[in-house]
């Protein structure tokens, strides 16, 4: 457990309320918390938050837009041609840095 502390206790954004709305896209618990309220602003951002356990159904962004900036814990992504890659914090400075 000491590992997914990180993610509750030094969070950037607000958790938000309960993920209701996209529920059925999940297995377990999300939080979402909208991050803009501009409605000049035409692309939806937000904070997504997980309980430990919880995952996103695999899906795919028809309009082809979504950005995953990981604040902790690790999680998986498919690329094209099916490669799967776990994500962390610390996988992304490394590829940052490269």
């Amino acid at each position: 457990m000491v590992k997914h502390d990180s993610v509750e206790n030094r969070v950037i954004f607000p958790r938000g309320p309960k993920n209701d709305a996209y529920a059925k896209y999940f297995v377990g618990q999300s939080y979402l918390q909208g991050l803009v309220a501009d409605p000049e602003v035409t692309i939806g951002v937000g904070n997504v938050t997980f309980e430990l356990g919880c995952r996103n159904n695999w899906h795919i962004h028809h309009d082809g837009y979504q950005i995953l900036l990981v604040t902790g814990g690790e999680g998986w992504i498919r690329r094209p041609v099916n490669q799967h890659v776990i994500w962390s914090p610390a996988m992304l400075s490394s590829r940052m840095m490269v």
